[in-house]
């Protein structure tokens, strides 16, 4: 595997954890990148359904025009990505650490980001529905133009702002 994977069509894939710099028009399902070192990864249109980067390093990456629905992404760490018209929609990202990042036109539609970090957090006319915020930090996150209905918070959840304010824009507390 080269520094680059590009225009490549590949299933159950395993990583070797040779260094990898760019993802491109790929089309992944079910590729493990479990653990994997992917700081600074530049990802674009690219379609990664029920990809696993589960505890992988994924900080200051730049993710743009790509499917990452149904991926495993728990105890991830992304501070400081940002990531433009990115599918997240139903993605476990439970655990993982997006603080200081910037999300743009996002689908995280029935995500889950229970326990994530997400201090500092720009989002921007992002989709989150239905996902799990219970246990989450969001502490001084930005929040503009985003659908939050149906999205679940819980008292331990962080809000940056008032919990009436969320009940207000739809969202759920749950006990």
């Amino acid at each position: 595997m080269s520094n680059a994977l590009k225009n490549q069509k590949i299933k159950a894939f395993k990583w070797n954890g040779q260094a990898v710099s760019t993802i491109e028009n790929c089309h992944m399902s079910k590729a493990d990148f479990n653990s994997g070192d992917l700081q600074q990864v530049k990802i674009s249109d690219s379609h990664l359904t029920s990809v696993d980067f589960s505890k992988a390093l994924l900080g200051s990456s730049q993710i743009s025009h790509s499917n990452l629905s149904k991926a495993k992404m728990s105890w991830t760490n992304m501070a400081q990505s940002k990531a433009f018209r990115v599918n997240l929609s139903k993605a476990s990202l439970d655990c993982a650490s997006l603080a200081h990042a910037t999300l743009q036109e996002c689908h995280l539609k029935d995500a889950d980001l229970s326990f994530a970090n997400l201090r500092e957090t720009s989002l921007v006319r992002c989709d989150l529905s239905g996902a799990n915020l219970e246990d989450a930090d969001l502490t001084q996150t930005k929040f503009k133009e985003c659908k939050l209905k149906g999205a679940r918070f819980n008292f331990k959840t962080r809000l940056p702002f008032s919990r009436d304010i969320a009940t207000k824009m739809g969202m759920i507390e749950t006990h």
